[in-house]
């Protein structure tokens, strides 16, 4: 097409247009106010306000980790994170973002960074004055959760936060019931506690890298031991939580509440043992049955998933209804006859994941953040020498999918 044809067409739209506005003008002929009056309000501006996360300097806060024995606990390293932008923060948000290096003494020693970070364990991971943890949405992540560590749950507990910790601590009495003897490495015991005071956040610690098919379990194939604190509140072993895997290679996290058995004295304080591959085999209509996140089951998991295999396991403890004092300790999950330990959150967990739901920073404030490691007193010769460069990742957002990192 010509340009000339373009430009009388133009001519046409536009005589056109110039038509209707004649029309319309004499359409509304009569119709204006007699009196009229006419102001204008110019200069005015309208822009986005701003969330802007600041890290006390240094931001490479004085954490050191150097020449740490096994058991050994660092000291409190602490930061201020502080909100400069305009506007107040809906939520926070924490994870690590990187895990740098390996053999830090040139021994050649064989752990990888990744090994190493399983081993480092937080006595104390705070975000203003409270623990912290994840949220109750993360359950689906369990089921291919692979390090073998521990999850802490946000269930809207104290001031929001989770007050739950988990650390390596064996009970004062190591009495035995029943021919329940005490764990075999004291080192390996768990300790789920909230400090002696209620909460409703929750605890879980799973260990991964099982292979045990469903069709053949018999009992005492799967189990673990327990034992309830001079401070604990409400029954155990309470729930256990279990990853299978069907015929077809999907993963399913499955859990089952249960109570201590019938005359069990808590208040002897003594340990005794979960058969979790008894359990498995069998399925109660009733408020101990086995449940599955994101799905249902209404049969025994051994005939649910006959084809498929345990994944992992792992212990649950909490309280999201009306709270309660935790105080218990677990140890030596037995599988085919070899002894597993369960283990406190460590560094690599925290970098499978991201912690969001903490309370979020006001325009101009700010809050602490500490945190405190614990090498695993069971780290063997492999991780002598071994290191990790860490890097802590913090977010503020005001709503969901908006954040400055």
């Amino acid at each position: 097409m010509s340009d000339d044809k373009i430009d009388l067409s133009r001519r046409k739209v536009l005589g056109g247009l110039a038509t209707l506005g004649v029309a319309g003008a004499a359409s509304g002929a009569g119709t204006f106010a007699l009196f009229s009056d006419r102001k204008s309000s110019s200069g005015n501006t309208m822009a986005a306000g701003t969330i802007d996360l600041k890290i006390n300097d240094p931001a490479s806060f004085p954490l050191s980790l150097t020449n740490l024995a096994p058991g050994q606990t660092t000291t409190e390293s602490s930061t201020t994170l502080e909100n400069t932008g305009s506007l107040d923060s809906d939520h926070a948000e924490l994870t690590v973002s990187n895990i740098a290096n390996d053999d830090r003494s040139g021994a050649g020693n064989s752990a990888t960074r990744f090994q190493t970070a399983r081993r480092l364990f937080f006595t104390e991971l705070m975000y203003g004055g409270n623990e912290v943890g994840f949220q109750p949405d993360a359950l689906q992540s369990l089921a291919t959760h692979r390090s073998g560590g521990a999850f802490l749950f946000d269930f809207g507990g104290s001031n929001g936060t989770v007050d739950v910790r988990m650390s390596r601590d064996a009970p004062s009495s190591n009495a035995t019931a029943s021919g329940v003897h005490p764990p075999t490495e004291p080192g390996g015991v768990v300790h789920v506690t909230s400090g002696g005071t209620s909460t409703t956040d929750y605890a879980i610690s799973m260990r991964g890298g099982l292979n045990v098919s469903l069709s053949g379990i018999a009992d005492g194939d799967i189990s673990f031991k327990y034992y309830d604190g001079s401070n604990n509140q409400n029954s155990t072993a309470d729930e256990v939580w279990v990853v299978v895997t069907d015929g077809g290679g999907t993963d399913h996290l499955l859990w089952r509440h249960k109570a201590d058995p019938t005359g069990t004295n808590v208040a002897a304080q003594t340990w005794m043992s979960r058969d979790v591959a008894a359990e498995l085999q069998a399925y109660k209509p009733d408020s101990f049955h086995w449940n599955e996140v994101g799905g249902s089951l209404s049969q025994a998991p051994t005939t649910a998933y006959s084809s498929g295999h345990v994944k992992a396991v792992g212990f649950g403890r909490g309280d999201t209804g009306t709270g309660r004092i935790l105080d218990t300790y677990y140890a030596d999950l037995e599988v085919n006859g070899s002894i597993r330990q369960f283990r406190p959150m460590s560094l690599y967990d925290l970098s499978r994941g991201v912690i969001r739901g903490l309370p979020g920073i006001s325009a101009g404030g700010n809050e602490d953040f500490a945190v405190q490691f614990q090498l695993d007193e069971l780290a063997g010769n492999a991780f002598q020498g071994q290191g990790v460069d860490v890097t802590f990742e913090f977010g503020l957002a005001q709503k969901s999918g908006q954040q400055v990192l």
